[in-house]
């Protein structure tokens, strides 16, 4: 019987060249760019945005974020080893360069290319400067090229990639002034009348009387607006969200997250008792030089300690002895008096409080060096000291007895700090004991996330269905560690406040309603804290998409007609406050007695509070932004409001609206607390990094808006808006 290799071997030559013919016919028309006419490669590669740089395609903007994330586990593997733990890994996104958001690698990749624009190159030395302050020069070459493998990329690939990151960076930080190897805000730059502010809005404190007119109480007097009317209002703010503490009207459904989320009670956790005397006297000792030396403060004179009769009193005096002389002088600035007779007249219902800062570079040279003659020869007299009789007879050993005395209290005893410092590592323990727990918890979810996705992926892209994972049981989990589970509807960004979650702030800064509904995947584990010490385990396991819908919508008719009305009827509202004030102005009685017969106004007293607030918890309060202080019967106070309160004098009368302007408000102002000078005196030796953060919104705008023009300038378009998660 013949072989079935016979035919082949007998027409083997024939039969190479024809398959190597097919392979060459193949390899030409069914790969590359002759490929491309067989699918539809604009929705394979969709464009993402333009510019006078380039484009950027889904492809390129992935391996953008591919780069950056290779390069947070780079930094992760590093750091981790240096410090000896795992640390979180949102403290290395937040640490460095940011996520790896669709957004913030185009926004790196956009200002890297004006960097280059300008000439600004980053060479290897750099990268390797960046690497070694990063990790506290503390790892060998040897740690470096173990944590590339484990990365799985080349030495030079990793330096391509944060080469890109830095040289971003640092056109940055030269538009911040900030130092290089810091990815934060710089506000060492700020002149001396903004920290005087920033001090004020934290430390000054205001008592008020209020009367409350609800704009609601005039929405029955407004008619119904015709069709156009409410077309054109509904068009203009459809796109918009509907937030609580927002003026503006919106009708855009906003996406809704469910959220299931351990949590860890510090007071469960944190054992003072279980301090040592040894711990607390090796952290004394540690940090005396910087937190327990005393501050030298100034005296604080007899006019400072005054009482307000008595400052008031010799205000006066001095007012009318500078009335004598203001004909030969030009007013600097406007007097409490002026300003409220200025205020009736163009009806506003604030007066500006002096301030300390004035305008010199356009003064008079000769009153100007006059000034500064005064203000040296006064510095001089300040700093001589008095010699009373007798006091060349003190000899050596009271000057050693001085220079002992200083040196013995320049130190807050251990004593005084005892219990703070117990406190303190209490809280630092806790904070060890959570982190611990949490890691194994954090585990099991990170892997049950990964496992869900390539599922998910799977089936999506039509391949082998993978096996569903099974679902960590967090209630269980939790109850063994001695914390609590909890799991929230799908709720709104606005709305998940209400949960104690929904007040948290993740990595000590970034609000968790901001960060949750901005950041994060599904089943994406991640950690927050609040003010109170608490800590948080959460991921997200509902994603609701948000959604415009149409004015001929269930009840979004309704809402468009209550939102006009409601707008219309702010003016109404601000017009019986007005009413109110003028009454006011012209008696001295208390709210409660002058305002007894109005019924449309409630009545009430508040205070003492300042403009802006970290809280009550000194463990975090250095790591928490300011917030608007909460102000007794006032919904959402605002930034407006307390403009209005902290820049009248006292006893003088204003009007204000909260944030939202669903109120307004007449208000009093009955004192301040401590007084001017005594305020002023503090604030010239406090440290600026007590309150510097105040000044931190304006910096950010201040980012935002350069950044914009930076894209401008660049012609950037977003093509397809970026989603907010990837």
């Amino acid at each position: 019987m013949a072989s079935p290799f016979h035919i082949f071997r007998k027409y083997e030559k024939v039969l190479i060249a024809t398959l190597g013919l097919m392979a060459m016919i193949a390899f030409v028309f069914l790969s590359g760019p002759m490929m491309s006419l067989f699918t539809d490669s604009s929705r394979l590669n969709p464009l993402i945005a333009t510019s006078k740089y380039g484009d950027l395609r889904q492809r390129n903007v992935d391996s953008l974020r591919n780069q950056r994330q290779t390069v947070h586990r780079y930094l992760h593997l590093c750091i981790s080893e240096v410090v000896g733990y795992r640390i979180p890994f949102e403290i290395i996104e937040q640490r460095f360069f940011g996520p790896a958001t669709e957004r913030s690698v185009v926004e790196t990749w956009l200002l890297g290319r004006r960097a280059e624009e300008y000439g600004m190159t980053v060479d290897d030395a750099a990268v390797n400067e960046f690497l070694r302050a990063s990790t506290d020069n503390k790892l060998s070459a040897k740690q470096f090229k173990t944590a590339l493998r484990r990365v799985k990329i080349s030495s030079m690939a990793m330096f391509d990639a944060i080469r890109n990151e830095l040289i971003a960076q640092y056109l940055r930080h030269i538009f911040l002034a900030t130092p290089r190897e810091i990815n934060q805000l710089s506000l060492q730059a700020t002149p001396p009348a903004l920290r005087w502010d920033y001090y004020e809005r934290l430390n000054r404190r205001s008592t008020v009387e209020l009367a409350a007119i609800p704009v609601s109480r005039f929405v029955d007097k407004i008619a119904d607006p015709d069709q156009k009317t409410l077309v054109a209002f509904f068009e203009k703010h459809k796109e918009n969200f509907s937030y609580p503490a927002s003026p503006f009207p919106g009708f855009r459904q906003p996406r809704k997250i469910a959220v299931e989320y351990v949590k860890a009670e510090y007071d469960r956790f944190a054992k003072p008792d279980e301090v040592t005397d040894d711990e607390i006297r090796q952290y004394y000792e540690q940090f005396k030089d910087t937190h327990y030396k005393r501050a030298e403060l100034p005296g604080l004179d007899d006019e400072m300690l005054a009482d307000k009769d008595d400052q008031e009193s010799a205000a006066d005096k001095k007012d009318e002895t500078k009335s004598k002389e203001k004909s030969d002088k030009a007013p600097e600035s406007q007097s409490p008096e002026e300003g409220a007779d200025e205020s009736k007249k163009d009806g506003s219902t604030s007066v500006k409080r002096h301030s300390r800062f004035h305008l010199v570079s356009f003064m008079d040279e000769e009153k100007k060096g006059s000034g500064q003659k005064k203000t040296t020869e006064k510095v001089r007299e300040e700093n001589s000291p008095e010699k009373p009789d007798g006091a060349s007879k003190q000899g050596t050993d009271d000057n050693e007895n001085e220079d002992a005395t200083t040196q013995e209290t320049q130190y807050v005893p251990l004593e005084k700090v005892k219990d703070e410092i117990r406190q303190l590592l209490a809280r630092q323990h806790a904070a060890t004991s959570i982190e611990e727990e949490f890691l194994t918890m954090h585990d099991e979810m990170k892997a049950y996330g990964d496992k869900l996705a390539i599922a998910t992926t799977s089936a999506e892209e039509g391949g082998t269905e993978a096996e569903i994972p099974e679902k960590p049981d967090l209630a269980r989990l939790a109850a063994t560690k001695g914390m609590t589970a909890h799991e929230t509807k799908a709720v709104s960004q606005a709305a998940v406040r209400d949960f104690d979650i929904g007040r948290s702030f993740v990595n000590g800064q970034e609000p968790f309603a901001r960060y949750a509904y901005d950041n994060i995947l599904t089943f994406d584990p991640r950690r927050s804290q609040d003010v109170a010490g608490d800590h948080y385990l959460f991921w997200i396991i509902e994603d609701v998409k948000e959604q415009v819908p149409s004015l001929d919508g269930e009840g979004v008719r309704k809402q468009a007609i209550e939102a006009w009305k409601m707008v219309q009827a702010r003016q109404l509202a601000i017009e019986d406050a007005n009413r109110f004030a003028e009454k006011a102005r012209t008696s001295k009685e208390p709210f409660e007695t002058l305002f007894s017969d109005e019924k449309s106004a409630v009545v009430s007293t508040a205070g003492p509070f300042s403009w802006m607030t970290y809280g009550i918890v000194p463990g975090v309060r250095r790591r928490m932004p300011p917030q608007i202080s909460t102000v007794a019967g006032v919904d959402f106070a605002g930034d407006d409001f307390m403009r209005t309160v902290f820049n009248l004098n006292v006893d003088q009368v204003g009007v204000a609206m909260n944030q939202p302007k669903t109120f307004a408000y007449v208000i009093r102002q009955t004192g301040f607390t401590p007084n001017d000078k005594v305020l002023w005196e503090l604030f010239k030796v406090d440290d600026f990094s007590k309150y510097s953060a105040v000044g931190v919104p304006q910096q950010y705008q201040r980012v935002r808006n350069w950044i914009q023009g930076v894209s401008a300038d660049a012609e950037f378009r977003w093509v397809r808006q970026p989603e907010p998660r990837r």
